[in-house]
C-alpha cells in the first residue's frame, strides 16, 4: 500500500511574509511552492543596483530601521545562520537631532533607563521633560491602550497637553518614522503599540539594529538558499493571475500560461498587499476583496548621498525636517563605504506630504539640507528610490480582517502580510510575525485534517 502524500502547499508573495511562512512549512520540501511576480526576492526589502556619482552600488529599495523590539524579525535572521546575524550593528537608543535634541537610553534596567534619559536630554525643557515623562507614565498605567474616543495620535498627544515643540521634535518625528502617516491621521492604537514595545520595552528593546550590508543579505538570499536546499520550488517573475477552485482543492492561473496539471494544491497563501490579494480574492469573496481594497497606502522616498572625500556621519540622526523652508528630510543614517564612496540614507516618510517635487527636485533639497544642517560638503551624486506603495496608511478606521477571512466561502485560502497584526504598522517586524502565525494555523489545519482547520478550538499550534 503507497503512502499517501501529504498536502500541497503554495504561497504567492516572495516578501518577508511571504518567505517566513515558507520557512516554518518548509519541511514540506518539494510540495511547497513561492510564487513571486518580480525577479527580485524580499518585496519592499528588497536590493537594487544602481548608479551612484558614476559608480555602480547596491541600495536597499527603501531604508528601513530594525529595532531590538523586533523579536520575531530578529529570531528569522538568527535561523539563517551567525554569519546573517552579525551583519546588524547595535546601537543603544539614541535620539540625536540636528535642531539640538540629545536624548539616550541609559544603561539601567526596564524603563529605568528611557526615564533617566529623559531627565537628562538636551535640547528639551523641564516642563517638555515631564510631560513625556508623563505621557508614557499615563499609557503604561491604561496598559498601552487610548481610551475609544481618541483616534488620532494628535488627539492623544492633545488630550496627554505635550508642549507644540516637544511634538515637533520627538512624537511627530517618532509617529511618522515609525507609522508612514501624519500625526492628524495616525492611528492612536498603533502609535501607542509602538512605544509599548519600544520606549516602554526592556532595556534592549528600543536598541536601534543599523544593517551593514542591504536587507536582501540578511533574509531574503539566506532564506530562498535554504528553501531551495529543503527542495521547496522557488518561482521568480511568475504572476499569478488567479485563484480557481479544482477538484475540492485550489489551482494558480499564471498571466499568460498555466501551471501544468500535477500544480493543484490543498493551501494557498496569499502573501501579498492588500491591493494585489484583493483581486486575487474578489472572484472568491466580494465582500473580503472590498475589505482589502479599502486600504490606502502612503509612499516613502529614500535619497541616497555619496561623498567621495572622507565625511564623518553619525550611525543616525533626526534631520531638522522642515517643508516650508525645503528641508523635507527626516533621518540619515550612514550606509557605510561601497564602491569607494561614503553613503548616506535619507528617508522623507508620508512622501506624499512633500507635494509635487519631482525626484530630481527632492534630491536636489535633500543635499542641501544635509550639507546646511550637518556642515557636510555638497555630495558627488544623489539617487532618490520611491516606493509609491511602501505601506498601507495607517489611521484607526482602516480595514480589519483575519488571517483565515476566507474560510467559509474559500476553505484553504489564507491571507498573511503586515496588515493582518492587529493594532502594529507596516513593519518587517509585523510581516514575519504573520508569516509565523499563517504557517501555524495551515500546520493545525493539517493535523485537523480540513483545509481550514474549523472546530478544533483552542489556540492554533505555530511552527517557529
Amino acid at each position: 500500500m503507497g503512502v499517501k502524500p501529504g498536502p500541497r502547499i503554495a504561497i504567492i508573495g516572495g516578501g518577508w511574509a511571504g518567505l517566513a511562512c515558507a520557512l516554518a512549512l518548509r519541511r514540506h520540501g518539494p510540495r511547497l511552492d513561492v510564487f513571486e511576480a518580480s525577479p527580485l526576492w524580499g518585496g519592499r526589502a528588497r536590493a537594487a543596483h544602481v548608479r551612484l556619482a558614476d559608480r555602480e552600488v547596491t541600495l536597499d529599495c527603501g531604508q528601513h530601521l530594525l529595532v531590538g523590539a523586533y523579536r520575531a524579525c530578529l529570531a528569522q535572521i538568527a535561523e539563517l545562520g551567525p554569519d546573517t546575524a552579525a551583519k546588524l550593528r547595535r546601537q543603544r537608543l539614541r535620539l540625536v537631532s540636528s535642531a539640538g535634541l540629545d536624548l539616550r537610553r541609559l544603561a539601567l534596567p526596564g524603563r529605568a533607563g528611557l526615564g533617566a534619559g529623559l531627565l537628562l536630554a538636551r535640547g528639551l525643557s523641564v516642563a517638555e521633560k515631564l510631560a513625556a515623562l508623563r505621557l508614557m507614565a499615563s499609557l503604561g498605567a491604561s496598559d498601552w491602550r487610548p481610551p475609544g474616543a481618541i483616534a488620532s495620535v494628535a488627539e492623544l498627544l492633545a488630550a496627554h497637553r505635550q508642549p507644540h515643540r516637544l511634538v515637533r521634535r520627538l512624537w511627530e518625528p517618532l509617529c511618522i518614522g515609525a507609522l508612514n502617516t501624519a500625526p492628524e491621521e495616525a492611528c492612536a492604537a498603533s502609535f501607542a503599540a509602538v512605544l509599548r514595545d519600544t520606549l516602554g520595552g526592556p532595556a534592549d528593546a528600543s536598541d536601534f539594529l543599523l544593517p551593514t550590508a542591504p536587507l536582501a543579505d540578511l533574509l531574503s538570499t539566506p532564506a530562498v538558499d535554504s528553501l531551495r536546499e529543503a527542495g521547496v520550488g522557488l518561482h521568480p517573475t511568475h504572476p499569478v493571475a488567479s485563484v480557481v477552485p479544482e477538484d475540492g482543492g485550489w489551482r494558480l492561473v499564471m498571466r499568460g500560461a498555466r501551471l501544468g496539471p500535477d500544480h493543484r494544491y490543498d493551501h494557498v497563501v496569499i502573501a501579498t498587499d492588500p491591493l494585489a490579494a484583493a483581486r486575487l480574492v474578489d472572484p472568491l469573496d466580494a465582500g473580503c476583496a472590498q475589505q482589502l481594497a479599502g486600504f490606502g497606502f502612503t509612499p516613502i522616498a529614500t535619497v541616497y548621498l555619496g561623498w567621495h572625500e572622507p565625511v564623518s556621519l553619525p550611525p543616525a540622526i533626526m534631520l531638522d525636517e522642515d517643508r516650508e523652508a525645503g528641508s523635507p528630510g527626516q533621518w540619515l543614517f550612514d550606509r557605510g563605504r561601497q564602491a569607494e564612496l561614503r553613503i548616506g540614507a535619507i528617508v522623507i516618510s508620508a512622501r506624499d506630504r512633500v507635494g509635487d517635487l519631482d525626484a530630481q527636485a527632492l534630491g536636489a533639497a535633500t543635499a542641501a539640507q544635509v550639507s546646511r544642517q550637518l556642515r557636510l560638503p555638497p555630495p558627488a551624486g544623489i539617487r532618490v528610490l520611491t516606493e509609491q506603495r511602501a505601506t498601507w496608511r495607517c489611521t484607526a478606521d482602516r480595514p480589519r480582517l483575519a488571517i483565515d477571512a476566507l474560510a467559509d466561502g474559500a476553505p484553504g485560502v489564507w491571507l498573511a502580510g503586515d496588515y493582518l497584526e492587529d493594532d502594529y504598522p507596516a513593519t518587517l517586524e509585523s510581516a514575519i510575525r504573520c508569516g509565523r502565525r499563517t504557517a501555524g494555523l495551515i500546520s493545525t489545519a493539517i493535523l485537523a485534517g480540513s483545509p481550514s482547520g474549523a472546530g478544533q478550538g483552542g489556540a492554533p499550534q505555530t511552527v517557529w
